[in-house]
C-alpha cells in the first residue's frame, strides 16, 4: 500500500465532494443562444454561474465555442459575484474532478447539495443525471492524470459511451427548468420556486404568487428590494398615524395602509432573492423597520383608543404596551439560544412550533377587520392578554430547557 497515493485518492475525493470545478456545456438544441435570455432583469447564463457559486463552485470552465456570449459574463461580473471564468480551447479533466452542467437548464442550489449526498453511493466512476423524461441535466467526470481521458469538447454522451458510468435521477421536488419553458408566459412562476424558502410563512408564499407580476417588473428596473422595504415601512407609519387620529374612518384607511405595508413586507425578500441581491444588511433592516413597526401601530392604538382620556391614562398604557412588547422580545430570544443543542418532548415540541406559527403572522388583516367593526378597543386588550401569555409560555420554555440541561449533565 502506497500510503501518499492514498491521501491523494481523499483529497480529490474531498475536492469532488465540494465541487470546487465545473463546466457548462452547450445546449443540445439551442447551443448557446439561451445564455443571453433575460430572466426577471438577468441573463440566463448569469444566473447559472452565481447558482454554482453559491454551491460552493469557485471555478468555472467555458468552451471556446462559448466566446460569444462573453460579454454578458463580463458585464455581470462586475456586479455579482461569480466564480472564476477560465475559456479553455480543448477543455479536459486532467487532474480534479469536475462538474458538468447542460446549458439551457436553470436549477436551485439543493439540485447541487442533493448530488453531493448522492455521490457518496458513487465513490469511482463519473455519473449522469437525468431529470424528467430521462433528460439529462448534470454530469460529474472523475479526475485524470490523461487528459486525454475525458476530452469535455465532446458532447457528454459520447463521453459516456466510453467510459463506465453510473446513472442516478434527480427527485421531481427539486427546482430544474429548461431555460426555453421559464421564458414562456404561463411558466414564468416556476422563477418563484427558485426564491422560496421552506421555512416561510403561508401569508408570504400567498404574497408571492399574488404580486409575482409586479415583482417581476421590479426586477427589471433600478429598484432595490432595501429600497422596498423603506417604502413598506414609511407606509406602516402612515398607517399607524391615521389610526392614532381615534375617528372611524381614519381608522379604516390606516388599516388599509397597513395592509399594503404588509405586503410589500412580504415582497422585499423574494425580490432580493430573485435579483440575487440579499445581504446580512438588508435582511437586518428588514427586521429592525418590521419590530419598529410594531411598536409604532401599538403605541398609536394606544392614542386611537384612550387619547381623549388623561394624557397620564394614555402615557400609562403606552408604557405598558411598549415595555410587555420589548419583555416578549427578550425572553423569546433568550429561549431559542437555550432551545439549541436540546432534545425536547413531544408536547414541548408541539409548545413551541404553535409559538413559532404565533410569531410568524401579520396581523394586518385583523387589524383591517376590526377596524371596520369599529373594534378597536377589543382588540387591543387581546392583544395585550395575548403577548403577556406570549412570554410567560416562553419563559416556561426556558425552565423546561434549563431542566433537561442540568438532567443531561447529571
Amino acid at each position: 500500500m502506497n500510503p501518499e497515493s492514498d491521501v491523494k485518492k481523499i483529497l480529490n475525493r474531498r475536492r469532488f465532494m465540494t465541487f470546487e470545478h465545473a463546466m457548462i456545456g452547450p445546449d443540445h438544441n439551442n447551443g448557446w443562444s439561451w445564455a443571453a435570455d433575460n430572466l426577471a432583469g438577468i441573463p440566463a447564463i448569469t444566473r447559472v454561474l452565481i447558482t454554482l457559486y453559491r454551491s460552493g463552485v469557485k471555478r468555472v470552465i467555458l468552451p471556446a465555442e462559448a466566446h460569444s456570449i462573453r460579454w454578458v459574463v463580463d458585464i455581470w461580473r462586475k456586479k455579482k459575484t461569480m466564480p472564476q471564468i477560465f475559456w479553455e480551447e480543448h477543455p479536459s479533466t486532467a487532474g480534479f474532478d469536475l462538474l458538468y452542467v447542460r446549458g439551457g437548464i436553470l436549477f436551485e442550489p439543493r439540485l447541487i447539495q442533493w448530488l453531493k449526498q448522492a455521490a457518496r453511493e458513487f465513490p469511482t466512476g463519473n455519473i449522469c443525471v437525468t431529470g424528467r423524461n430521462d433528460r439529462f441535466l448534470l454530469a460529474v467526470f472523475r479526475g485524470s492524470d490523461d487528459p486525454k481521458q475525458h476530452p469535455l469538447h465532446l458532447p457528454p454522451e459520447k463521453i459516456f459511451s466510453q467510459r463506465p458510468v453510473s446513472d442516478v435521477s434527480a427527485p421531481d421536488e427539486l427546482f430544474y427548468r429548461s431555460i426555453a419553458e421559464l421564458k414562456t408566459a404561463g411558466n414564468g412562476r416556476d422563477l418563484l420556486a427558485m426564491v422560496g424558502k421552506p421555512d416561510e410563512a403561508g401569508h408570504v408564499k400567498w404574497i408571492r404568487d399574488k404580486t409575482f407580476p409586479l415583482i417581476r417588473f421590479l426586477s427589471e428596473t433600478s429598484i432595490s428590494p432595501n429600497q422596498l422595504t423603506w417604502f413598506g415601512f414609511l407606509l406602516g407609519i402612515a398607517g399607524a398615524f391615521f389610526i392614532a387620529e381615534g375617528e372611524y374612518g381614519y381608522g379604516v384607511l390606516g388599516a388599509l395602509l397597513l395592509c399594503g405595508s404588509w405586503i410589500l413586507d412580504g415582497m422585499d425578500g423574494t425580490l432580493a432573492r430573485l435579483t440575487f441581491s440579499e445581504s446580512p444588511h438588508g435582511a437586518a433592516l428588514d427586521t429592525t423597520l418590521g419590530h419598529l413597526t410594531n411598536i409604532v401601530f401599538f403605541i398609536s392604538l394606544v392614542w386611537a383608543v384612550y387619547g381623549n382620556a388623561s394624557l397620564l391614562t394614555a402615557g400609562f398604557f403606552i408604557f405598558l404596551v411598549t415595555a410587555s412588547i420589548a419583555v416578549a422580545h427578550r425572553v423569546c430570544q433568550a429561549e431559542g439560544r437555550l432551545r439549541k443543542g436540546t432534545n425536547p418532548d413531544r408536547q414541548i415540541r408541539r409548545v413551541q412550533v404553535f409559538l413559532e406559527q404565533i410569531h410568524g403572522r401579520d396581523f394586518a388583516v385583523l387589524v383591517l377587520l376590526f377596524a371596520l367593526f369599529d373594534g378597536f378597543k377589543f382588540f387591543l386588550w387581546v392583544c395585550m392578554a395575548g403577548i403577556q401569555a406570549f412570554w410567560m409560555v416562553h419563559l416556561w420554555l426556558i425552565r423546561k430547557h434549563r431542566k433537561y440541561r442540568r438532567a443531561s449533565i447529571s
